[in-house]
Parts: C-alpha cells; structure tokens; sequence
C-alpha cells in the first residue's frame, strides 16, 4: 500500500509539471503561391479544410468549417503581402503564405454579397489541451487602416487584432497572438475574422494569410492535486 501510495504521489506530482506539447498546424489562406512542405491550404475556392496535417505530415483529424457568414470573396485573393517579413512572422511562416491572403469586406463590393464576417468552427480538437494561435496577414500597396479582429471563442474566449497595411507600426512582422483557448464540451473552436473599428477602407476589408494552432496538455487543478495528495497521505497513515 505504501508502494502504491508513493507511486501515486509521484504521479501527481509528475502530471503537473510536464507539459507536452502537440503537433504543430500550419494554414496557408490564400491560392497564389505554393505553401511549404506540410502546410494547409484553405483557397479562394475551397474555403473549408478536413482532416489538417501536422507539419511532419500527419493526419490529425482537425478541422476547420465555415458555420456563419458568407465566406471570403470566392473569385480573388490579395497576392500583395509581404514576401520577406521581418520576425516574429518571418520565423513562424513561409513566403508562400505571407505573400496571398483572403479577404472579407463590409460592403457588396464587387459581386454583390455582403461578406463582413467569416466564422469557421475548429472541430477534431482534445478538451484536455490548451491552445495557442498565431495569425498573419499582409497587404503591402493598402492604404488606410486596414485592421482585422481574430477571435476564438472554446470555454473561454479572446480576441486580437492586426493592421494588414501596418499603417500604425511599420512592424511587417507582427503578429495577431492569441493564448489560452479551451476547446468547448464538443471539442470545437470558433475562429471569427472581421473588420477591426479603427478599419478606414471603404468597404471595411480585412484578411487572414497564416494561421499556426500549436497545443500544450492542460494541467490539472489544484483542488484536485491536493484531494489526490490527501487520499494518498491517509493511505499511507493507515499502513503505519
């Protein structure tokens, strides 16, 4: 009893201080120039993405499904982004994807559908891991502001925002960086893209290039840690 007792502890003890970590996901939004090895494409003309691969090329089961809006213009994609960004989005992704993006817009624009805002649900995701996403997306020749707001909503929720023109900063490698996110009962996150209110473009675009969805395992609640740690000093009290 004592043995199990001790090996119970350790357990516990090891459960909360590893923390592993899963397979890296990297999304390419746009179709005008290849993507990396191992990395998705969701295109102007296939904007839902199944079964995601990893960035060593496996299946994870991860998908992403438009749930609301009209999605984003089907016909063009902006093919002005940046090409060479600065770091950190210079080390997260690829040429291919930070040079293309798709866009939304508040307006009909020009085929005549209101498109001001894309939401795609992320389904396929582990409810005992915390997720972590960072997004980009560049316009180089934009005038104006050109902010988009990135939200994700799980069990909790929270949002970040990014000026595709970098009108504000110059900072071409910036990022949208949003932590923290717990996936819903069902396993699934909401991703919304929209026009940020400080967006000054007429038709109130915005866009989305990259998006890379990493994951740590959650660690488990302290109230539970010390039920467990209780049960097991008592066992090892009565053995005595």
């Amino acid at each position: 009893m004592i043995r199990f007792a001790r090996n119970l502890l350790i357990l516990l003890v090891a459960s909360c201080s590893a923390v592993t970590a899963q397979a890296e996901i990297v999304i390419d939004f746009g179709n005008t120039n290849a993507p990396g090895a191992n990395v998705n494409v969701i295109s102007a003309t296939q904007q839902n993405l199944a079964n995601a691969v990893d960035t060593s090329g496996s299946a994870t089961g991860i998908s992403f499904t438009i749930q609301n809006g009209n999605g984003f213009h089907p016909l063009f994609t902006n093919s002005n982004g940046d090409t060479s960004p600065a770091n950190p989005a210079g080390a997260v992704f690829d040429s291919g994807t930070t040079s293309d993006s798709l866009f939304g817009h508040n307006t009909t624009f020009d085929d005549g559908v209101l498109r001001d805002m894309v939401e795609y649900s992320i389904s396929g995701l582990d409810v005992n891991r915390i997720y972590s996403f960072n997004i980009y997306a560049s316009r180089q020749d934009g005038s104006g502001d050109r902010t988009s707001v990135y939200s994700m909503a799980g069990a909790n929720s929270a949002s970040a925002s990014l000026d595709a023109a970098f009108t504000n900063t110059g900072d071409t490698g910036a990022l949208a960086v949003i932590t923290g996110i717990t996936p819903a009962a069902g396993g699934t996150i909401n991703f919304s893209i929209e026009a940020g209110p400080t967006n000054s473009t007429s038709a109130q675009f915005f866009y989305v290039g990259g998006l890379q969805m990493t994951s740590v395992q959650a660690i488990p609640e302290p109230g539970s840690l010390v039920l467990a740690l209780s049960v097991s000093v008592v066992f090892m009290r009565r053995r005595r």
